[in-house]
């Protein structure tokens, strides 16, 4: 299932092979997949499971920015300052997650 961030080439797609699919299907549908977002080959019982992160795990991102932004502005900040603030800061964490070796926990410790 795709993701809302297929909308900015971000997106995060899990596909399988089912029982149906010829030699080269897989290959054709991460072609034409790709795109939007990367695309992650799974065997077809974990579909499920990674619809649950990657297809709703989006959401659950919105809703963590949303609320450290209105904190922001509880503070005293502006809305779209705060909103910078948040996104830039989320922009950046991601991008330690990116880096080898790294684990939520070990950055949240640093």
């Amino acid at each position: 299932m795709p993701d809302t961030p297929v909308a900015v080439g971000k997106g995060v797609i899990g596909i399988s092979a089912g029982t149906h699919a010829g030699a080269g299907d897989l290959d054709r549908v991460q072609a034409l997949l790709e795109p939007v977002g990367r695309v992650i080959p799974v065997p077809e019982g974990q579909l499920d499971a990674v619809t649950a992160l990657s297809g709703s795990g989006p959401a659950y991102c919105y809703h963590l920015v949303e609320a450290l932004i209105d904190a922001g502005v509880l503070l005293g900040l502006r809305r779209p300052l705060a909103e910078e603030l948040v996104v830039a800061t989320a922009e950046g964490a991601a991008a330690m997650l990116r880096e080898p070796g790294r684990t939520p926990s070990g950055c949240a410790r640093r």
